[in-house]
């Protein structure tokens, strides 16, 4: 937005008036027709973007010589899609190339598909023939793939690959895909287990599952022996018929990414360095850092967990390790691999302990040395309240009760609280749980709780707390806990 988009107000004498950029057409009884729009600017899903600024990111891809953007209708189901098409010395690889882009344009505008042509269609004019360009089609398997290579998913594996589908925006799931390589987390995993249970009609299926069995072939065995149901899924939600949650978050990402622009993104993360700092009564080294920046590569063997994962969660992989050498080197320790155990926790050079955790907007790493303490888990969410519909999956009927009924936002912190107390205590149990095995009492002023055990486990007796800190800032929810001694039934 520029002054060139504001205009002096000739009707009333005074002030300025803004100039949208749509064309439009007024009728003989004044009613106003849209036409179009006077520049390259597009509406996708409520936002407006610009499509040159695409078409430049695309243009510095290696090796393109030609970029274009284009908003189609027939790209596929559930409206609209942006596409992209590059002339390139040879064919650009379109995950890679999303991957790329992802770091530089919000998720808004990295194109569905890019297509790599011998030249553009021109126009008789020899201007370029948007409406010419081909329509994506989808890429078939790699011809070096193995001879074993997998038949189409079926039954419970199905059924299950369509609710990823819809809550990750990820197509062509595979039987070793993970969930949460794909782009998964502890939320999105409530989800899940709520939408598979209600698909498959397998009650038995505890939320403890989805991490047990993160693999779409291990987790559809797993719930074929429960008794779940084999039988072919209903038809896989376009796009239009997915929940509205997924595109409140979007706008949620938007704005917050605004908000962060209108106050300093230094700012912020100068704020929520120091919220996090403050979590903790002992030496830690906290580093922040911002999915989608330009980063150093990843160490050797850090990139196995997320071979098959989509641009956001790669950029807030990439992200969180190197918040992590960050934190190393602000301990006066090397930087080093942090390379990820069958388990997906974080294996840490020797010495040193840690926690990484990462939102929409931030990625946080605390680490510690040893000597000073065992474990440590931290979490960031945004502030946003947590969806009705998982109150009940991550909050007791006792939390509940004490937040005086569907106070969601209070919910919210106790999620984040939870969050931060299981991190810590899985180095040291290895013990998977769901939400149902911590209660979460928070102090009157919402700043510190405890986090009490609901069943003995792995070293911990019921009744056992694990004390945390809870902060807002910058928009954001940040908790804490440490554990030195652990508490173990019968000492």
């Amino acid at each position: 937005m520029t002054t060139a988009r504001f205009i002096d107000d000739s009707f009333t004498g005074g002030g300025h008036l803004y100039g949208t950029g749509d064309l439009v057409r007024m009728d003989a009884e004044g009613v106003l027709h849209f036409e179009g729009r006077a520049d390259a600017q597009v509406k996708i899903r409520g936002h407006r973007i610009e499509l040159g600024e695409v078409e430049a990111r695309l243009a510095e891809l290696p090796e393109v010589r030609q970029a274009v953007a284009v908003l189609r209708e027939d790209a596929g189901q559930g409206g609209a899609q942006l596409i992209g098409y590059v002339v390139a010395e040879k064919t650009v690889d379109s995950d890679a190339a999303r991957r790329q882009l992802a770091a530089h344009l919000p998720d808004i505008m990295v194109p569905q598909a890019i297509v790599t042509l011998s030249a553009m269609p021109l126009t008789p004019n020899k201007k370029i023939d948007r409406k010419a360009l081909p329509a994506p089609t989808r890429q078939s398997a790699p011809t070096n793939a193995a001879p074993q290579a997998e038949t189409p998913a079926v039954g419970s594996q199905a059924a299950i690959a369509q609710v990823w589908s819809a809550l990750l925006g990820v197509g062509d799931i595979r039987g070793e895909d993970n969930f949460f390589a794909l782009g998964g987390h502890s939320l999105l995993a409530v989800q899940a287990h709520r939408d598979i249970k209600a698909a498959l009609g397998v009650s038995a299926l505890s939320i403890t599952d989805i991490f047990r069995f993160p693999t779409l072939a291990g987790l559809a065995a797993h719930i074929d022996g429960l008794g779940g149901k084999t039988a072919a899924p209903a038809k896989t939600p376009s796009a239009a018929e997915t929940p509205a949650r997924s595109e409140t978050m979007s706008k949620r990402r938007l704005m917050r990414a605004a908000r962060g622009r209108g106050r300093g993104e230094v700012t912020a993360e100068g704020e929520i360095r120091a919220a996090v700092q403050a979590l903790f009564d002992l030496p830690v080294a906290v580093a922040v850092t911002r999915p989608g920046r330009a980063y150093p590569p990843l160490l050797a063997g850090e990139a196995t967990p997320i071979a098959r994962a989509g641009p956001r969660r790669v950029a807030e992989f990439t992200a969180g390790r190197h918040a992590a050498r960050e934190a190393m080197q602000a301990l006066g320790h090397p930087p080093a691999p942090v390379l990820a155990s069958a388990d997906r926790a974080p294996i840490w050079p020797p010495g040193l302990t840690g926690s990484i955790s990462h939102c929409d907007d931030w990625c946080i790493a605390v680490l510690a040395r040893r000597a000073e303490v065992e474990t440590l888990g931290v979490d960031i969410e945004d502030d946003s309240p947590l969806p009705a519909d998982l109150l009940t999956e991550i909050c007791l009927p006792a939390e509940i009760t004490r937040l005086g009924g569907a106070d969601l936002a209070a919910a919210k912190r106790i999620f984040c609280a939870k969050e931060a107390a299981y991190k810590a205590q899985y180095p040291a149990t290895k013990a998977l749980f769901g939400f149902d095995r911590l209660e979460v009492t928070l102090s009157g002023d919402n700043t510190t709780f405890d986090a009490r055990f609901t069943q003995d486990t792995e070293g911990f007796s019921r009744g056992n707390k694990l004390p945390g800190r809870i902060a807002s800032v910058a928009g954001h929810l940040v908790s804490g806990v440490a554990i030195g001694q652990i508490d173990r039934k019968g000492a």
